[in-house]
């Protein structure tokens, strides 16, 4: 949005000066604060603000605002076109996240007189491929810590970039690493890649493990599309020549990986998974 349509809303002719009067003449001391607070964090996800918002008071000793203060305060900065609202799910959890407008940055840049920090979503977006894979790949690598499973889970493209022995290298979306000396190598599909970059994906997954996992949204997009591509690929690479490498895949949605339910498992005995919905179960070590 722009200042143009900010003045016509107001029905203001005068400059775009009188326009940031009027807009911080209407913050209150603890607004600004808590705009401050929220900005200055570079926090994405809403009820992660909310929090940070009443955490902050506690640790400065004062009268921290309910959760629910936290989010009519919130309210105001986005009715005040400072913050846009965009709806989100992985397919775990539907969550909102905060977008600081270039007039909220305006704001903030007047207030505070520093530049304000890139937001989170905007960081793991330059990460992964979309704003919403990367999200997927952080509530994976939040389900597979709460299983204390792992001693160490990580996401980031410079700590998970592998070089394989044909120089050719491999970014899993996450690495989860097994006491003592193994690893699960774990990638997080959308589904929205050709089958050519899919069979390239697996073969060098299937390079680091003989465990294959994938990761998808809800169920049915794991069945109408995964479940395809993985069988797409066996018949690809065939299923003999996975067989005699002792490949399993494993394909999962991401709420059955929540629940500890393998939702599709091809042991190669045939072209069929083995196990559908239901089976709890882990992946090989």
């Amino acid at each position: 949005m722009n200042n143009e349509y900010y003045n016509n809303k107001y029905n203001a002719k005068e400059s775009s000066v009188i326009f940031w009067e009027d807009i911080l003449e209407k913050l209150s001391k603890r607004d600004k604060e808590i705009f401050r607070i929220l900005v200055s964090s570079g926090v994405s996800e809403e009820k992660e603000a909310k929090e940070l918002i009443i955490n902050s008071f506690i640790y400065k000793q004062e009268k921290p605002p309910s959760m629910n203060a936290a989010y009519l305060s919130i309210k105001t900065f986005s009715d005040m076109g400072l913050l846009d609202k965009k709806r989100m799910s992985t397919g775990y959890r539907p969550f909102n996240i905060l977008i600081i407008t270039d007039l909220g940055k305006q704001i903030y840049r007047m207030l505070f007189k520093k530049e304000p920090p890139e937001q989170e979503h905007m960081k793991l977006a330059g990460e992964h491929a979309s704003v919403q894979h990367a999200y997927m790949i952080k509530d994976v690598k939040t389900i597979l810590e709460k299983t204390g499973n792992y001693n160490r889970v990580t996401m980031g493209r410079k700590e998970n970039n592998i070089k394989l022995p044909d120089g050719r290298t491999i970014i899993p979306d996450i690495i989860a690493n097994i006491k003592p000396f193994h690893s699960h190598f774990i990638e997080v599909e959308c589904g929205n890649h050709h089958q050519n970059d899919f069979n390239d994906k697996c073969n060098r997954l299937a390079t680091l493990s003989h465990s294959i996992i994938i990761v998808g949204g809800s169920r049915n997009e794991v069945t109408r599309i995964l479940k395809p591509q993985v069988e797409n690929f066996i018949k690809f690479k065939g299923p003999n020549v996975l067989k005699i490498s002792q490949t399993h895949i494993y394909l999962f949605s991401i709420s059955d990986l929540s629940k500890g339910i393998i939702t599709y498992h091809y042991d190669m005995s045939s072209d069929e998974p083995i196990c559908g919905f239901g089976r709890n179960g882990g992946v090989r070590q």
